[in-house]
């Protein structure tokens, strides 16, 4: 609004702050904000720097840039460009591509191929499922990222999952054939990333300054999530749990603590467990310090095997995780039924832990009260 807000409030400057000097106003009304301009005489950006004071002494500083739609100069020179996209499942990847189609086509007149490429090349997380098409031009990314969303693989593109690609097929880019970028370093590029390698994007661009553009963000799954009160999940075996008075069956089948993991962890996070990746962050797909204490508590009650924060914090993955518990487990079998023992204060105790973070997670007890308990 080219507007500088007055302070509201304010009436009289006190006398001990010496303003002129340190070239500060205050103004109680709005007031219009002139631009400045640089030894050149062009217009300069307005920019603010806005504060926020807490009554601890905590301070929130931002500095704030007046946007300018800038004119652009299409480049002399068409070269073909590698254009990048990910996502975390090949239905979602396809649909972000029509997404990203429909943008290009509405708005194909205020960008640049080079532009919209190299935002997405160092402005979007890279995630496991990638496509990369190469382009000379916007008209032809477009016409290729249709053919993709359509289920198609277009000519001079690369597709891949990067978790389902062996160490024998991942393919490494180590840097450009000569001084200037050839539509073969494109390529190479292209391979390596959807097979999972990094590549230093500023490489393929010269060393060249580019303007990132606002472009189409991630489009997510648009799954509905509902909290509700449910009982507690339970892992089934067929082994029954050790106690003092009744040790493992070791004629029995032994015990696959991997998947005895992923279904907790699928029925209390409700996910199926298909979607749930084995070497991949259980933090990832929603899990939390109380579902992990949760888990604590269910295997050291029918299995007897205790897991720190630490140990879970250490492994987290399933493949990791259940690992451990399988080495746990594998180093108590066979011991004294003494050993085995539980007692019901630890129980208790580790229950009122669980009920305090449940608390914590729904806004009925402060961090201080937690750490009180603890």
């Amino acid at each position: 609004h080219q507007t500088m807000p007055g302070v509201t409030n304010f009436e009289k400057l006190s006398e001990e702050a010496m303003l002129n000097e340190a070239h500060f106003s205050i103004s109680a009304t709005n007031e219009h904000w002139p631009i400045q301009r640089d030894e050149a005489g062009n217009a300069l950006p307005r920019r603010a720097s806005l504060n926020s004071y807490g009554t601890g002494g905590v301070n929130a500083h931002i500095v704030l840039e007046e946007f300018r739609q800038r004119r652009l100069r299409p480049s002399k020179v068409k070269r073909p460009q590698l254009f990048v996209l990910s996502a975390d499942s090949e239905d979602i990847l396809r649909r972000y591509a029509a997404d990203f189609m429909s943008f290009l086509t509405a708005n194909r007149q205020l960008l640049t191929l080079e532009q919209v490429v190299y935002t997405m090349q160092v402005g979007r997380e890279a995630r496991p499922v990638r496509l990369t098409v190469l382009s000379e031009s916007l008209e032809e990314l477009t016409e290729k990222l249709q053919q993709f969303a359509d289920g198609q693989t277009p000519l001079n593109a690369h597709f891949a999952h990067v978790d389902q690609i062996g160490e024998e097929e991942r393919q490494v880019f180590e840097g450009l054939n000569g001084k200037s970028v050839t539509v073969e370093d494109l390529e190479k590029a292209g391979a390596a990333w959807t097979t999972g390698d990094a590549i230093n994007w500023d490489l393929l661009h010269g060393g060249k300054t580019i303007q990132k553009v606002s472009l189409p963000t991630y489009p997510f799954s648009k799954k509905s999530y509902w909290t509700a009160t449910k009982p507690p999940v339970a892992i089934v075996s067929k082994a029954p749990a050790a106690n003092v008075d009744q040790e493992q069956d070791s004629s029995e089948d032994p015990l696959n603590f991997q998947s005895i993991v992923l279904q907790f962890i699928a029925e209390e996070l409700e996910i199926p467990m298909e979607e749930i990746m084995m070497d991949k962050p259980m933090a990832g797909f929603g899990m939390d310090s109380i579902v992990g204490q949760k888990l604590s508590k269910e295997l050291k009650t029918r299995y007897q095997i205790k897991l720190s924060g630490k140990e879970l914090l250490t492994h987290p993955t399933v493949k990791e995780l259940s690992g451990l518990v399988q080495q746990k487990y594998e180093a108590k079998h066979g011991k004294a039924a003494a050993g085995n023992q539980r007692t019901d204060n630890t129980d208790a105790a580790l229950q009122d832990e669980l009920d305090a973070l449940q608390q914590f997670k729904d806004g009925q007890m402060s961090l201080e009260e937690i750490e009180k308990m603890i």
